[in-house]
């Protein structure tokens, strides 16, 4: 305290003050003093007289009543922040205080209220916001206040919005969002499968992660972090599988009439199972299998399909890139074959088309030396320049046989037996016999040698035997067109 001093004479100055229940004092020859080990926040009585050199003889008293600065608040501490909030805590100042003035800014814009208890809650900030807090303790004048303690928090960053994956591949995800409301500095991108963890840190509102494994779950995060890079916000989360990866060496590995066989690698990484999807281009068809190979069926003969095999990831929805096959099932058979005319050098065929689709005929023929063949796209045919009296093989075959009745048999100037027509009848399984010349043949009896017919049993369906015609003495396989001793029959076979 100063002071200016009294008119006329005085020797020194009696100082005394008092809170109310302690009283001191002390004497100063001067115009000012400090009063010291005073209480913080304390009101202070104090008194200034003068007075004379007797020491005893003193004037009248002046007083002020000042309050000592109360002491500053202890152990200042942030003990909640949300977006819009901060809450703190602290611990009364030593001496006395009235209550507490909290002030706070985001350095455009200031707020403050009064609290009388070592605790509050600031509330309607900004997200993403730094704000300098500070906190006085005030005396009971209202006006005396501490020495202040600050401290410069940031409210947590807003969740960030519309969080959406963008692409998927076997090995990588990309992600964008949109930004939070109010402030943030950078987003902190996070992912896990389960059993490894990663991270890393975009400044940007979208973010591609890679080198992941195919046909795996991951867990991924992301954060929107303050500006002092440790206040973060509510994190979103998102957790897609990755594609599966393709399946490998799909292969066909069986045909029929009305089925396609396959059977393929399992693809790198993981995948729950695989979708077997198929088409003739009109209708649709699919099944599910968790083994590398599938067999489908109910399919239309001579059709082509085309058949599709994706691995799925455990989601059921996650699918990897396809592998396409496109087989043609096998055409049914060709029906009711028919031989519809022979010459020397020619055979005319017709047929009724098979069941299912098919495209053209392949008609091939050989006589055991020479090949030949052709195509064609309607159902019949007429194969010219062949042999006369040559037996064909394959789609068609052809035995010209002539028999001198009574006589050893021969086919084309060649000796054949019994035995060996018979076994021409059960190697090339003859179903019907078509008489040219004749119309009557019957089987000779026992009594005749090897090199006759004896003992050729063809099926009934063959013919039925009979007398022999014109009084013929011995009893023999033959066929006799009346008034001439040679005839000719041809046997003919359907079929491979």
């Amino acid at each position: 305290m100063d002071w200016t001093e009294p008119e006329g004479n005085s020797s020194f100055y009696r100082v005394e003050w008092t809170d109310g229940r302690e009283n001191d004092s002390h004497n100063v020859n001067k115009t000012s003093t400090n009063i010291t080990d005073l209480i913080a926040g304390v009101q202070y009585q104090i008194t200034i007289t003068a007075v004379a050199d007797d020491n005893l003889t003193d004037g009248q008293s002046t007083t002020v009543s000042p309050y000592t600065n109360p002491g500053i608040v202890r152990n200042l501490t942030v003990t909640e922040i949300t977006t819009s909030s901060v809450s703190l805590s602290w611990t009364e100042p030593e001496g006395n205080s009235s209550f507490y003035r909290v002030e706070w800014t985001d350095g455009r814009e200031n707020d403050s209220h009064d609290v009388n208890k070592t605790s509050t809650n600031i509330t309607d900030l900004i997200a993403g916001v730094q704000y300098q807090i500070t906190i006085t303790a005030v005396a009971d004048d209202n006006l005396t206040d501490g020495q202040s303690t600050t401290v410069s928090p940031y409210t947590k960053p807003e969740i960030v919005r519309n969080l959406t994956v963008t692409e998927i591949t076997t090995s990588s995800v990309s992600l964008s969002w949109t930004e939070p409301e109010g402030n943030s500095s950078f987003y902190r991108v996070e992912w896990t499968d389960g059993r490894e963890n990663d991270s890393h840190n975009v400044n940007k509102t979208s973010t591609n992660i890679t080198d992941l494994i195919a046909g795996v779950q991951y867990q991924i995060t992301i954060t929107a972090v303050a500006d002092d890079n440790l206040t973060d916000g509510q994190s979103t989360t998102v957790s897609p599988y990755t594609n599966p990866g393709i399946v490998r060496n799909l292969t066909v590995t069986e045909i029929t009439t009305s089925s396609v066989s396959l059977s393929w690698t399992e693809p790198e990484g993981n995948s729950s199972f695989y979708r077997v999807e198929w088409t003739d281009g009109r209708e649709n068809d699919s099944h599910d299998v968790n083994k590398t190979s599938t067999n489908i069926t109910d399919l239309i003969a001579g059709v082509q399909y085309q058949i599709t095999i994706t691995a799925v990831a455990d989601d059921d929805l996650t699918d990897g890139q396809s592998t396409t096959v496109s087989p043609y099932t096998k055409p049914e058979v060709v029906r009711n074959l028919t031989v519809t005319e022979i010459t020397t050098s020619s055979v005319s065929l017709s047929w009724t088309e098979p069941e299912g689709n098919s495209s053209f005929y392949r008609v091939e023929w050989t006589d055991g030396r020479e090949n030949g063949s052709h195509s064609v796209n309607k159902t019949y045919i007429n194969i010219t320049e062949l042999t006369a009296g040559v037996q064909f093989e394959k789609g068609l075959r052809l035995c010209s046989l002539r028999y001198p009745v009574g006589g050893a048999v021969g086919v084309l100037g060649a000796g054949v037996t019994a035995c060996a027509l018979e076994q021409f009848a059960a190697e090339y399984d003859v179903v019907r016999m078509r008489i040219s010349t004749c119309t009557t043949y019957w089987e000779e009896t026992p009594r005749q040698t090897p090199d006759t017919l004896e003992g050729l049993h063809l099926p009934a369906c063959l013919g039925v035997p009979g007398d022999p015609p014109g009084g013929v003495r011995e009893s023999c396989w033959g066929i006799k067109r009346l008034g001439h001793s040679v005839a000719t029959t041809n046997l003919i076979r359907i079929g491979s």
